[in-house]
């Protein structure tokens, strides 16, 4: 996580302030069990019916389920759509 990442983080706990009112926080947002809305993201990192796995700051999501199929993707954000079975948050160490 870079400086400013931190910054804004710090300032939202010190705060007591949601953490999506600062910019460039990942936020996954879960629609019923059909589609799955990820902003801030870094990209597809693998991609199949069964699985998908996004790239976000810290670490990568996977998500798993059957017929998954990107509906629309952006720079800042992308839509995964299908029958959604789970997803997973896979940190990346930190230093």
């Amino acid at each position: 996580m870079g400086k400013g990442n931190r910054l804004w983080e710090t300032i939202s706990q010190r705060a007591d302030l949601p953490d999506e009112v600062f910019p460039g926080q990942t936020l996954v947002e879960l629609v019923d069990d059909r589609r799955v809305l990820i902003e801030h993201h870094l990209g597809v990192k693998e991609y199949g019916r069964d699985r998908i796995c996004v790239g976000v700051g810290f670490g990568m999501l996977q998500i798993c389920g059957r017929d998954l199929h990107l509906r629309c993707m952006s720079r800042s954000q992308l839509v995964i759509c299908g029958c959604i079975q789970g997803i997973s948050l896979i940190r990346k160490e930190r230093p």
